[in-house]
């Protein structure tokens, strides 16, 4: 890991977890299969959240359409499971014809955006082949 290469950082990680890993659990020279499991449980969770805290977690590198619309998404998504939910409280035909309207308004709504993004994105891409 990169963020490993810097001397300071990978101090600070040594240090955070002797800290946090104490020697009582290393101790104990009973061998039951319960509590191995439990101490090596304890152990692994206390590497992944220090390395966590200390390390940062990588981003996606890649560009994906779904995420750079993310609110407009969720706001969608929010009428057609309250349209479901309604549905599924009161399975009316009118509540119906909501969950369908709101199903195909969704949809057609995520095909557009979409569409919008990978046009937008065809054009920087032309724009920089240009150049």
């Amino acid at each position: 890991m990169k963020a490993l290469e810097d001397l300071s950082t990978r101090e600070e990680l040594q240090r955070v977890l002797t800290s946090r890993i104490t020697s009582e659990a290393l101790e104990d020279t009973s061998i039951d299969t319960e509590a191995l499991t439990d101490a090596w449980d304890s152990v692994a969770s206390t590497l992944t959240t220090t390395a966590r805290q200390v390390l940062g977690t990588t981003s996606k590198r890649n560009r994906d359409w779904f995420d750079e619309q993310r609110d407009d998404i969720r706001a969608l998504l929010t009428e057609q499971h309250k349209a479901h939910a309604t549905v599924l409280q009161n399975p009316t035909p009118v509540n119906r014809a909501r969950l369908v309207e709101a199903r195909s308004c969704a949809q057609r709504e995520l095909r557009k955006m979409k569409n919008e993004w990978w046009t937008r994105l065809a054009t920087e891409i032309q724009g920089y082949a240009d150049k």
